[in-house]
């Protein structure tokens, strides 16, 4: 369908229903004791499991206005008086609805009854009077932010956290600390990793329009996971909605470089639009198992032989990448919120549909350096590459959650999130590869999918008139990524002999053994599973400010991963193979009547048992903490965690297939933590927390698995001696909160490490590879800034815009240092450096601006942060970092009459480079006289692209 006219059908069918749309209703009444009929003032009247409420004035009379349409409960209390549900309160449109209520005196009753509201958690005065109350150190950022920013997942959300960067535009770094030490909890429940490579929560498979706020714990306390070093990070999506409402948003954009371009792109299936192969991708369902396909290949019956020709013929054979009319990238939101009650309860429901499309285009230099030559004092290329790579990615995610609440705002939930991502990818690779003297053209066909579910049911109660709480959850999480038939193919110039008929002409190269980096296909599945449950149990001993509150709990998590990789790869018989084949187009190469054992090529495969391994891992933890105010301004909050976690794996060694690796690693760990407040004043506190916490290897990184990353033109293999990282952790912070919403805060922190674990270079006698090893010791120290202040108004005059705004500044900075202790005898360039993936410095800020009146508003947003280790090197290859490089945002939003947004902006609209880089110290010859007399240092690059700046407007209409 033509765009326009996608356009002109949502706002059409936006404006039919806006125009039907109801009106808002008036609740109002007056509240007297019904023994002697006087008034009562300050009587609590409240919307059950909404946050909509009001009190009684002087004469017994309440309002509350802005209610939807709709059947409510409404919760009536006053201290010394029984409290009162009054059920099935119908609101009509446009109409005021009176309703008269006697409360009757409770005598019986030594103390008061509270009404325990339904706390607001989506605003950003919400969210830092929490944050101000929490007797721990945490950052937040509230679903009322995110509205104001073009930020369209939760990866984009976290830059605006202070210490938050982000890694290859999905996964956290939270100061400086790579996002292996992080851990992810969605709606109190664990998630699942979304990497076959690293433990790494991806966020951007969450949309913005699905979160409710995001809390980011960055002190270990006994309620939290002990395993994590950077953050606790705990998402929560939406859930009751305090009225019926509809919404639909339909968003376009335009992205520098891919949009309206010819692209080179490879065929899928008609499904990839919605994230869907449809099994084109995928083995057919007949094709036999590795031990079968093997034992074909190796038989010398010439009918077995012949079968395995046969099932060769039964892969995809498009192997060509065509031109493409990029679309621009589009989104679409449909969602519902509602409210109903049944008796004394009171129903809520939210349910979204997310879509997204979008487009991307890299032209990529990627290189490789040998030992820098001192004498021509210039570099020496492993090889070097000019990438042209062209991505296609959907992302498809429902939200529907359930709340039930009654009596005096006890709740019952039940949350659900899926999503499903994918990836479809085409790389042409245009470079020169030195060790081997080729001018290479290589080619990737890649795709992704991902399929995530996260479930809970909890709920939370209060009793013994507020002093006791207890929550609870039971959960399960799914997580499934597939990269079917991901194929990969690398010809060459023919360019050695003028004579030759085919020279200056690229010939496609095959191996005598399957290499899937060569001319081959892989297929890697992986499914992962966890189950949770949990509860925590809140008790103060008086209604007294001055009254210890103790607070115990335990976490179980039982997690289990399957994986497993296919190697496929097209073979010639070295003595029959007829060379004018390769010189063919890929279409002609692999027809049917190619494959044959003599002059043609057949499909091999490389599998061992070392290509997949099963994991498990069992956590059962339990806490005990006491909060115990040592005066009226000062409390400590402490206690100790223990976690019992068992780690198994069973798989082979990738060196030597047959040798079996079984895993099993089980300990008890003991977690004190102490956090210090002092209330300084009714705005300004400080705080103190110290705890200890560990870091446990992920599945992949123990896994005995080596995998070719065609990207990274490297291998990547797991080691299974990984031992655990333990981490002590200081925090001091001030904070002071000028008026509501505002606050500034300024923390210190220090970590010590014993065993970090790092992604390292290990030495091969040719080409890239990678694995995880412990560091003896590390250290990372710093200091953050983080301010939300309203800064002034500005009064509009005869402008469109009238009435007054207020400009307000957020304002997030850290700078950090940290540095690795090697050894005496490690393997390493640079004896002394920072921990991979530590910036020394992050800088996160944005100016609002916001006029109620005029419902207009727009925000500028600036993020960098300072270089950082992306790969350790090794003696001969200096360690490749990741340089700054600044992000400016835009964002325009407006409201048009009552049901009406439109919001527009401008990404990356600086556009500066990314650029990977190694500094090489070299001793040269500065006067060509033979004798080398300076030490000079020398710039390396190893990776640099322009990402392009992005266009997005979205219209949105709600009612």
């Amino acid at each position: 369908m033509n765009f326009m006219y996608k356009i002109i059908f949502t706002l059409s069918f936006c404006l039919t229903l806006t125009l039907a749309s109801a009106q808002k209703g008036i609740l109002k009444g007056n509240i007297s004791d019904s023994r002697n009929g006087e008034f009562l003032t300050g009587a609590n009247v409240l919307i059950q499991g909404s946050t909509q409420g009001a009190s009684s004035d002087f004469d017994g009379n309440f309002i509350i206005r802005d209610v939807a349409p709709g059947n409510y409960n409404l919760v009536v209390s006053f201290i010394s008086y029984k409290q009162k549900i009054i059920t099935g309160v119908k609101v009509n449109s446009g109409e005021t609805v009176t309703v008269n209520i006697k409360l009757e005196e409770a005598v019986t009753e030594l103390g008061g009854v509270t009404v325990a509201a339904q706390r607001r958690t989506d605003t950003e005065i919400s969210m830092i009077s929490s944050l101000k109350a929490s007797s721990l150190t945490v950052n937040g950022i509230s679903a009322q932010q995110i509205t104001k920013s073009q930020d369209k997942d939760a990866s984009e959300v976290m830059k605006r956290v202070p210490g938050i960067t982000i890694n290859d535009g999905r996964f956290v770094i939270v100061r400086g600390l790579s996002e292996r030490y992080n851990t992810v909890w969605l709606n109190g429940a664990s998630t699942p990793s979304f990497e076959a490579d690293k433990r790494a929560f991806s966020f951007d498979v969450i949309p913005s329009g699905m979160i409710n706020n995001i809390l980011i714990y960055k002190t270990p306390a006994p309620e939290l996971p002990g395993d994590f070093a950077g953050a606790s990070v705990n998402i929560f999506t939406k859930n009751i909605p305090d009225e019926k409402n509809v919404f639909l948003s339909y968003g376009l954009g335009y992205r520098q470089y891919a949009t309206f371009s010819e692209r080179d792109a490879y065929q899928g299936s008609s499904l990839d639009w919605l994230g869907f192969d449809k099994g084109k991708r995928i083995l057919p369902a007949s094709f036999p198992s590795t031990k079968e396909f093997q034992n074909l290949l190796a038989s010398t019956n010439p009918a077995d032989r012949q079968q395995a020709l046969e099932y060769s013929k039964m892969l995809n054979s498009d192997w060509t990448a065509t031109p493409r009319r990029v679309l621009p990238d589009q989104s679409f939101s449909l969602g519902t919120g509602r409210r109903f009650t049944v008796g004394k309860f009171s129903v809520g429901n939210i349910t979204s549909v997310n879509y997204g499309y979008s487009s991307e285009f890299r032209e990529a230099f990627r290189a490789n350096y040998q030992t820098y030559d001192e004498i021509k004092d210039e570099p020496v290329y492993f090889f070097y590459n000019n990438d042209k790579q062209y991505s296609e990615k959907v992302k498809l995610g429902l939200l529907h959650n359930w709340s039930l609440v009654y009596g005096n705002n006890q709740k019952l939930e039940f949350r659900n999130i899926l999503n499903r991502n994918a990836v479809s990818r085409t790389t042409v690779r245009d470079g020169y590869e030195n060790y081997g003297g080729n001018t290479i053209r290589s080619y990737e066909y890649y795709y992704l999918n991902r399929t995530t579910y996260s479930g809970q049911l909890g709920g939370e109660n209060t009793f013994r008139n507020e002093l006791s709480k207890i929550n609870y959850t039971a959960g399960y999480s799914f997580a499934n990524r597939n990269e079917p038939d991901t194929r990969r193919i690398s010809t060459k110039l023919a360019d050695e002999d003028p004579e030759n008929p085919n020279y200056g002409k690229y010939y496609t190269t095959f191996g005598f053994a399957a290499n899937p980096g060569l001319s081959g296909r892989t297929f890697i599945h992986l499914n992962e599973n966890i189950f949770i449950a949990g509860a925590n149990y809140e008790h103060q001993l008086k209604q007294d400010l001055k009254s210890p509150t103790l607070k115990a709990g335990f976490f179980s998590e039982y997690k289990n991963r399957d994986f497993s990789a296919r190697k496929l790869g097209y073979v010639i018989n070295p003595f029959m193979y007829n060379d004018s084949l390769s010189y063919l187009p890929f279409d002609q190469i692999f027809t049917d009547e190619n494959i044959n054992y003599t002059t043609g090529i057949r499909l091999d495969e490389t599998t061992n048992k070392s290509d997949q391994y099963q994991s498990a891992n069992m956590l059962n933890a339990a806490y005990i903490a006491v909060k115990y105010p040592l005066s009226a301004v000062l409390y400590i909050y402490t206690g100790i965690r223990a976690e019992y976690n068992s780690m198994t794996l069973d798989g082979y060694d990738s060196k030597n297939a047959k040798r079996k690796v079984t895993i099993d690693n089980t300990e008890l760990k003991i977690f004190p933590s102490l956090n210090v407040t002092w209330n300084i004043s009714e705005k300004n506190l400080f705080r103190l927390a110290y705890g200890n916490t560990i870091n446990r290897p992920e599945f992949r990184e123990i896994a005995p698995f080596s995998y070719y990353d065609f990207e990274m033109k490297a291998v990547i293999t797991g080691n299974p001696t990984l031992e655990n990282a333990t981490i002590q952790n200081i925090d001091l912070r001030y904070e002071m909160y000028p008026t509501d919403g505002e606050n500034i805060t300024v923390a210190a922190f220090y970590k010590n490490f014993k065993n970090p674990i790092e992604s390292v270079l290990i030495p091969t006698g040719s080409g890239l590879e990678y694995s995880f090893s412990n560091a003896p010791s590390a250290y990372s120290s710093g200091i953050e800034l983080d301010i939300r202040k309203r800064l002034f108004s500005v009064s509009g005059g005869a402008s469109a815009f009238t009435g007054a705004g207020d400009v307000s500044l957020i304002l997030n900075a850290a700078v950090i240092k940290s540095e690795v202790d090697l050894g005496e005898n490690a393997y390493v360039y640079n004896e002394k450096r920072p921990m991979q993936g530590q910036s020394p410095y992050i800088f996160n800020t944005g100016l609002y601006y916001q006029n109620d009146s005029a419902r207009f508003g727009f925000s500028i947003l600036y993020n960098i942060i300072g270089k950082r280790i992306v790969f350790v090197g090794d003696p001969e290859n200096p360690d490749v970092y990741e340089m700054p490089r600044g992000q400016l945002d835009l964002t325009i939003n407006k409201t048009l009459g009552k049901n009406w947004t439109v919001k527009a902006g401008l990404k990356d609209i600086l556009n500066q480079n990314v650029v990977y880089r190694q500094t090489f110290n070299a001793f040269i010859d500065s006067n060509n006289d033979g004798i080398q007399d300076q030490h000079v240092t020398r710039e390396q690059v190893t990776y640099r692209y322009k990402p392009g700046i992005n266009f997005g407007i979205t219209v949105t209409c709600k009612f």
